[in-house]
């Protein structure tokens, strides 16, 4: 296990600035000195290749959103991302096949910690709680700054192509939180019935962050959780 020590020193790293190969030897440094206290040689290799990927991702993913906002979409060019990001073009190949790919990944990647966290929650737990808390902590996890997401979402739902690119990644999400809530035995174990429900709670997701990119002022948990509860009497319950 790494240390505590070692902990706050990768979340020094992956908060501060400077350029993405300044970043990368700072995160190699970490690794070899937190290696001996993990294993093997081939772990600590494993474990680098593994932080770099992620890196390396995590930066693409930024400098894009990043430009997206600033020039909007259609303007934004591979190159401009590549270079904002501090990486080749045929890097971002690697990781990319397409801007348009790179569109939805983040709304994907959200929904796979979702699921994941749906997954771990106390089985005792009531299957549409366990649903909106994963939902809600992963989002309080991601919202670290409020001004990113309001620009994400201006674009989201203000170009009509990046509209539907979102909406087709929170899709997705459906089958992983329908097999859950089915798992769980919500409505009795109806597949067809949770799936349903499943997508229903996609599109309160959706909702809510419509009404705080329009409010403004609002505050996004709160109305998250009103988008919830409504879905919630509107819905039934779940045996």
């Amino acid at each position: 296990m790494r240390s505590p020590g070692a902990r706050t020193h990768w979340k020094h790293i992956f908060s501060r600035g400077g350029t993405l190969c300044h970043n990368l030897h700072a995160v190699q440094k970490t690794i070899r000195t937190t290696g001996g206290e993990q294993g093997t040689k081939s772990h600590v290799s494993g474990s680098l290749r593994e932080r770099k990927h992620e890196f390396v991702l995590r930066e693409i993913e930024r400098a894009a959103w990043e430009l997206f906002a600033t020039v909007g979409f259609d303007r934004a060019t591979v190159e401009e991302i590549s270079r904002n990001a501090g990486v080749s073009r045929r890097t971002f190949f690697r990781y990319f096949r397409t801007k348009e790919e790179l569109l939805s990944f983040s709304v994907e990647h959200f929904g796979e910690r979702v699921a994941q966290r749906f997954s771990e929650a106390p089985k005792t737990r009531q299957p549409l709680a366990a649903l909106e808390h994963a939902i809600l902590s992963v989002m309080q996890e991601e919202m670290h700054d409020t001004r990113q997401p309001k620009e994400m979402l201006r674009l989201m739902f203000e170009e009509p192509d990046v509209r539907g690119r979102f909406l087709c990644a929170l899709s997705r999400w459906v089958p992983a939180l329908g097999k859950e809530l089915a798992k769980r035995k919500a409505y009795r174990g109806d597949a067809a019935r949770c799936d349903l429900v499943a997508a229903l709670y996609c599109t309160a997701f959706d909702q809510a962050h419509l009404r705080w990119y329009r409010e403004g002022n609002s505050d996004l948990s709160s109305q998250m959780k009103r988008a919830f509860r409504q879905l919630r009497e509107t819905s039934g319950p779940t045996r």
